[in-house]
């Protein structure tokens, strides 16, 4: 959790809640998922992957679900939503993600 955050601080952006929602979404996916709160006030939604290959139509589909069930829990939309991952995406994938209105790191 702290190169998550150290990684975000690089970029400009200090959070004042950071915490992880895995089991209060009592999901059964292997991403690590996690609830930040910047200090303007920004609700984000951060997923990092822990996979080491490319992503599918299914984890597109799992992110969606993901982002509805946390947005139910806290009460609220994300307007910044973030996926981590440790390997290079692809051009389709970097596309998707763009549609879906998703930013994301290729390694954190």
């Amino acid at each position: 959790m702290k190169k998550i955050v150290d990684s975000f601080a690089k970029n400009g952006t200090i959070f004042v809640d950071f915490y992880d929602i895995k089991k209060d979404i009592k999901t059964r996916t292997s991403a690590d998922i996690y609830v930040a709160t910047s200090l303007e006030n920004r609700y984000y939604f951060i997923v990092k992957l822990n996979k080491k290959s490319a992503i599918y139509s299914k984890d597109f589909q799992m992110l969606k679900e993901l982002e509805n069930k946390a947005a139910k829990l806290c009460e609220h939309n994300f307007r910044y939503r973030y996926l981590l991952v440790d390997f290079k995406l692809t051009k389709q994938s970097k596309e998707k993600l763009k549609q879906l209105r998703w930013r994301y790191h290729d390694s954190v």
